[in-house]
């Protein structure tokens, strides 16, 4: 064996460097201080010792900030305070690790027009924890007043995934909610409709909400928005939290309710069986609740029934991949339930129904 010479021993200590020098690069972590502008993710200045870049870890304690282009992939993102607000439908958050804790909050920016750019939260990442202070919060910043593929007449509620005029799909659940109607002269008093959450993850930790509701009426005489789309996609998820896309509500006694929006949630049934906790998340796309002209619901869709309660109150018309659920024993209590035609259920043992409304949906929109 030849021996190493000065020169080589020199390029290979140069290499052990470099590489040396990138393995701590990439292992640094980057504190939002806000000393730039105070609200761009993009802006160096706010970020202390540098802004993040692939293989980076983010730390936010506090602060407002905006993010208004995708960021790098992420070793790890934690936020245990303040709000991160998301611009431009094509905005992802990218991550191994993202946790939600001390009240933080993602949202988006106030609802757009048809001409407006459109927003939306999204997620991709290997492992999401939201604690139960914290939430995504897409409330009434989907389609303004006027906007949108479902403007109703008069004092209507804004349709989505329920209402006379329904669009989406249950299984991709992705839409933004439509605006509710104004009164005589005065439309733009109608309800926002609900904005889009869209998640992609390997294991979702949910004790905190996921938040996707109508807006009110604004007006003497309006109808409240349809809420929007939350679309999970993940291996397994848990917790206790819940997930909700209600419509909002409309304005005085003539105002009519916004409809349920759309929430579809896969996952992998094998793996989520092995998880020793099931998940104890709750599902709602209820319409609004004005005692004169409450909403319709929405959508629910899920891979199976694994993910369903024995004592069920949730709302909404549920949507099944395999269009199959057998049970045990079921009760029905203080909820609302659709089921599509296609539905089998089979029950074995008891059914208890209390204060609950059942329904079989014909729904003219996509399912596929």
């Amino acid at each position: 064996m030849k021996p190493i010479t000065t020169s080589l021993f020199c390029h290979l200590l140069l290499v052990q460097l470099s590489l040396s020098i990138l393995s701590t690069y990439a292992s640094q972590t980057c504190i939002w201080s806000g000393l730039g502008d105070g609200v761009s993710w993009h802006d160096a200045a706010n970020w202390s010792p540098a802004p993040p870049a692939t293989g980076d870890s983010v730390t936010i304690d506090a602060g407002t900030l905006l993010l208004s282009a995708s960021t790098p992939q992420l070793n790890a993102f934690t936020m245990s305070g303040g709000t991160l607000t998301f611009t431009n439908w094509t905005t992802t958050l990218q991550a191994s690790i993202i946790t939600l804790s001390g009240n933080a909050l993602f949202t988006l920016p106030a609802p757009f027009s048809d001409t407006d750019m459109s927003n939306r939260v999204s997620i991709v990442c290997d492992s999401l924890h939201i604690d139960s202070t914290s939430k995504i919060d897409v409330s009434g910043q989907g389609f303004l007043a006027l906007s949108g593929p479902a403007i109703p007449g008069g004092y209507g509620g804004g349709s989505h995934g329920g209402g006379a005029k329904a669009y989406g799909c249950p299984f991709a659940a992705d839409t933004p909610g439509g605006s509710g109607g104004g009164s005589g002269g005065n439309p733009q008093w109608g309800g926002a409709g609900g904005g889009v959450v869209i998640i992609e993850t390997g294991h979702l930790q949910l004790e905190g909400k996921i938040v996707a509701d109508g807006g009110n009426g604004t007006g003497s005489k309006s109808g409240g928005g349809a809420s929007g789309g939350i679309r999970l996609i993940t291996t397994t998820l848990a917790g206790d939290g819940s997930v909700a896309a209600r419509g909002g509500g409309g304005k005085g006694t003539e105002g009519y309710d916004g409809h349920g929006g759309r929430i579809s949630v896969s996952y992998d049934t094998a793996q989520q069986k092995l998880l020793s906790t099931p998940s104890a998340i709750t599902f709602s796309t209820r319409g609004g609740t004005n005692k004169n002209h409450p909403g319709q619901i929405g959508t629910l869709a899920f891979t199976d029934a694994l993910l369903f309660p024995q004592e069920f109150s949730w709302f909404g018309t549920l949507y099944l991949a395999n269009n199959n659920w057998d049970t045990t024993g079921l009760s029905f209590k203080n909820c609302e339930v659709g089921f599509p035609p296609e539905t089998d259920l089979h029950l074995v043992d008891k059914l208890i129904i209390e204060n609950s409304f059942f329904s079989y949906a014909y729904a003219p929109e996509n399912t596929t």
